[in-house]
């Protein structure tokens, strides 16, 4: 055995899927925050696992910043659609009037 034999046995082997051609040369692809910056898997921010939102391209589901933001965004409507409703419960039930105990009108 040669010595670059041994050192790969030592290292542990990890595979890594091409769902998205890495080499930022052939994909295109730059980075939102900076336009020098390729996106690539050398960015700390890319993920080789695309997310599933329905929301986002392919691109910005591979960028974990983006990712973050689109979720946030989506639980922070949700938050707002039920605080909107609370608070129109709560209007509807101060404007009516109380029945009279007595039934008079």
């Amino acid at each position: 055995m040669s010595g670059e034999e041994e050192e790969d046995e030592d290292r542990p082997y990890i595979e890594t899927p091409n769902e998205l051609d890495d080499d930022p040369e052939k994909n295109g692809l730059v980075c939102f925050l900076n336009m020098e910056r390729p996106c690539g898997p050398d960015c700390m921010a890319y993920t080789t696992f695309a997310s599933e939102s329905p929301h986002l391209n392919e691109q910005q589901k591979h960028c974990t910043l983006i990712v973050g933001v689109e979720r946030l965004g989506r639980y922070a409507g949700g938050l707002l659609s039920i605080l909107k409703k609370s608070q129109a419960d709560a209007r509807r039930a101060a404007s009516r009037t109380p029945p009279s105990p007595r039934g008079e009108g």
